[in-house]
C-alpha cells in the first residue's frame, strides 16, 4: 500500500520534500499550497530594486512536471481533522492522509504597531516585492527638488539588503526616466543594539561599516512606536517617510495556535518538534520556517529539513529505524550593495567581491535543489537583468 502523504505549503520546505520523494512508488504526494509557483525568498529584495522576478519564481510544474506521484492542489487549508486524519481546504476539497507535513512557514508579524500594517511594505512574496518596487518608482519619480526619505526598519539579512540596495536603485531609476538632481536618504532601525543580531559581532561590525560607507543611516537600540502614510515614530520622535518597509518580524502561521492540542507553540513563536520533527502527534509533522529547530529561518536549513523527514520516511516503508535530526549549520551571506557580501562561516568572515561570487553561487545552489541544472542555471541568469518599471 502507497502511503498518502499530504504536504501543506509550497516552500522551501515543502517543494523539497515533494522533490525528494518525486517518483518514489512507496509514496502518493499531494503538496497543497495556493500558489502554482515556488518562490525563492533569498533574493526577493533584488525584485523590489529593479531585477527580474524570474529569478526567483520558479513554476511548479517546471519542478513536477516529469512526477508520476506528485500531485499539486492549488489550496489553502483551513481545517485539520485529526481523529480522521483529513484535512480541508478553502476549496471544500478533503484530502486524506497517512502522514500530514506542515510546511507553511510564517506570517508578517507587525507586533500590533499602529498604522504599520497599512502604511508599511514589506516582501513576503514577489507580489508584496513588485508592490515595493512600484511604491519606490513612485516615490523617485514624484519627488521633485525634495529628497525621498526611506525607512527601513529591522536590521536582520533582509533589512540590511533591502536599505543597501536603494540608493543604488534610485541612480538606475534616474536614469531610465530623465530624473535630475534626485536625493535620496534611507535609514535602517534596529531594536538591538546592532545590525544582523544573528551573527558574530565582527560580522556586525563589518556590516555597519559597509553600510555608512554606503551613506545609510543606522539607528541602533530604536524602537518604532507608529507609522502613518509619510512618517513614522520613533523613541517618541516623528520621522518623515515617504516609504516604510518593514523587515522586523514574523510569527508562525496562525493555523498552528488554532489547534493547541496538535502543536505546541515555543519561546521563539515557532512550533516544538521532536527529533523526527512530529508535532504532538506521530502522524503529523512540522517543518521549515515554522518548525522550532537549531537554525530555523535559514533557506537551508528548510532545505535540509525536508531532506532528513524524506529519508526517514523512506526508512519507515523499509521497515527501517528512523534517524534522529543533525542540525548542519548554514553559511550567511548577506548582500550590502552592489556586488559586494558578507560570508560568514564556521571558519570566519570573508566580505566585498568574494563574499559576493559566494552569495551567487549560494543563490544557484539553492534552485539546484529543485530544477535540473541547465533550468536551474537560465533561472539564475535571470538574476542579472533589470525588469520594466
Amino acid at each position: 500500500m502507497k502511503k498518502r502523504i499530504v504536504i501543506v505549503g509550497g516552500g522551501f520546505a515543502g517543494v523539497k520534500l515533494a522533490h525528494e520523494l518525486s517518483n518514489d512508488k512507496a509514496f502518493e504526494v499531494t503538496l497543497i499550497t495556493p500558489r502554482n509557483r515556488f518562490e525563492y525568498h533569498g533574493a526577493m529584495y533584488r525584485s523590489a530594486t529593479g531585477k527580474s522576478p524570474l529569478e526567483v519564481v520558479v513554476p511548479l510544474a517546471e519542478i513536477f512536471d516529469d512526477s508520476l506521484n506528485v500531485r499539486v492542489e492549488l489550496d489553502a487549508v483551513v481545517e485539520l481533522r485529526p481523529q480522521t486524519k483529513e484535512v480541508e481546504g478553502e476549496s471544500g476539497r478533503v484530502y486524506s492522509y497517512d502522514y500530514l507535513v506542515m510546511a507553511v512557514g510564517y506570517e508578517v508579524n507587525f507586533f500590533n504597531i499602529p498604522g504599520m500594517a497599512l502604511h508599511a511594505e514589506h516582501m513576503y512574496d514577489i507580489a508584496s516585492a513588485i508592490k515595493l518596487r512600484h511604491r519606490l518608482v513612485g516615490a523617485f519619480r514624484s519627488a521633485g527638488k525634495k529628497p525621498v526619505s526611506v525607512s527601513v526598519i529591522g536590521a536582520g539579512p533582509t533589512g540590511v539588503e533591502i536599505a543597501s540596495d536603494i540608493r543604488n536603485f534610485s541612480r538606475v531609476v534616474a536614469g531610465m526616466h530623465g530624473i535630475e538632481g534626485l536625493s535620496v536618504n534611507v535609514r535602517l532601525i534596529e531594536a538591538s543594539d546592532h545590525v544582523l543580531p544573528m551573527l558574530s559581532a565582527k560580522s556586525s561590525k563589518t556590516a555597519e561599516k559597509r553600510l555608512k560607507e554606503l551613506d545609510v543611516e543606522v539607528l541602533l537600540g530604536s524602537k518604532v512606536t507608529a507609522a502613518a502614510a509619510d512618517s513614522i515614530d520613533v523613541d517618541g520622535k516623528t520621522l518623515h517617510s515617504d516609504v516604510t518597509i518593514w523587515t522586523a518580524g514574523n510569527r508562525a502561521n496562525g493555523l498552528f495556535a488554532s489547534y493547541p492540542d496538535i502543536f505546541t507553540i515555543g519561546d521563539r513563536g515557532r512550533v516544538q518538534v521532536s527529533e523526527y520533527f512530529n508535532a504532538n502527534s506521530p502522524d503529523i509533522f512540522v517543518i521549515g520556517d515554522a518548525a522550532d529547530t537549531k537554525y530555523a529561518g535559514m533557506a537551508q536549513t528548510a532545505i535540509h529539513n525536508a531532506i532528513a523527514l524524506a529519508d526517514n520516511l523512506k526508512r519507515a516503508s523499509n521497515q527501517q529505524k528512523w534517524l534522529s535530526y543533525a542540525p548542519k549549520q548554514p553559511e550567511y551571506v548577506v548582500p550590502i550593495g552592489g556586488e559586494w557580501a558578507l560570508l560568514e562561516t564556521e571558519d570566519g568572515v570573508i566580505d566585498g567581491s568574494e563574499g559576493w561570487h559566494a552569495r551567487r553561487e549560494a543563490d544557484r545552489w539553492v534552485l539546484e535543489n529543485f530544477l535540473v541544472y541547465d533550468v536551474a542555471h537560465k533561472h539564475w541568469q535571470r538574476g542579472e537583468r533589470l525588469a520594466e518599471f
